[in-house]
């Protein structure tokens, strides 16, 4: 007979836990997750919070803690910028949660949420006309920056499509047919065709696109340019990327797939 994996005690047979066991953890689980994301951006007291959910978890057989303290801020951080940018105020509060409960860099950089607050920061400063420099870049890259220029961001693997003007030729026979002897026909007439034009997405190649304070840079195996923010007539947002379509008459959409959608269009439309 197998024991619960919560409670310690026999569960029965072929059962490794006890329903009322299970249900008590993923309460616990729930109630501290809960706690932890409300107090990142509120007023709550950090040290009165940290003991509840040491409480909380030793009542809810929950072992490890911290992967919850970091799930709190995550959810906490996708909530919060789902309505707005971070600013100061926000970073301030992030930063003092973070030093609470003893977070490594290593363990922020491996969450997806920590990613997302550095982002919403960058928005935040640029919506109050501050120029961010929260990256710098390791290496050298296989493009010229002018010298008054700084990246503000750098993504990696991006998908560049673009519509494309594809030709194709159709046609038919015109003309008549006759009968000259029985059993023989002859048709009378020509083939004529015409070029028939169709719109077609097509993806160009894939690399990285660099966003500095005065245009971007697209750099791939095949293709690398340059397109001033001047040159922008519209930005269109995607879940994952963004549709811009530039100011010359004849240019037809292109589109970059960054994987993040929100970002991606936030940062252009306020560079």
């Amino acid at each position: 007979m197998s024991k619960c994996k919560y409670c310690g005690e026999k569960a029965g047979l072929f059962k490794d836990s006890h329903e009322e066991c299970k249900q008590k953890f993923e309460n616990g689980r729930r109630m501290i997750i809960s706690q932890l994301e409300s107090s990142v951006f509120g007023d709550s007291n950090l040290s009165k919070i940290k003991n509840e959910i040491h409480s909380t978890a030793a009542n809810s057989y929950i072992d490890e803690i911290r992967p919850l303290v970091i799930k709190g801020l995550e959810l906490a951080i996708e909530n919060k910028i789902s309505e707005s940018p971070l600013f100061k105020e926000q970073e301030d509060q992030i930063d003092a949660y973070v030093q609470h409960f003893n977070l490594s860099q290593d363990e922020l950089n491996e969450n997806q949420g920590w990613r997302q607050a550095v982002q919403a920061l960058m928005i935040g400063e640029l919506v109050e006309n501050k120029l961010p420099e929260r990256v710098s870049i390791a290496g050298d890259l296989p493009i010229l920056i002018q010298d008054d220029e700084k990246i503000i961001w750098l993504f990696q693997e991006v998908d560049y499509y673009k519509v494309q003007s594809k030709s194709r030729r159709v046609g038919d026979y015109s003309g008549w047919s006759g009968r000259i002897l029985k059993g023989l026909y002859y048709r009378w007439g020509s083939f004529q065709s015409e070029s028939v034009k169709s719109m077609e997405i097509e993806h160009i190649d894939t690399g990285f696109l660099a966003l500095t304070q005065k245009q971007l840079y697209f750099y791939g195996n095949y293709k690398g340019f340059k397109l001033p923010y001047g040159r922008i007539l519209a930005i269109e947002p995607y879940s994952d990327g963004v549709k811009i379509q530039k100011t010359h008459a004849n240019a037809y959409p292109i589109s970059f797939i960054t994987n993040e959608g929100w970002f991606t269009y936030n940062l252009l439309i306020n560079l």
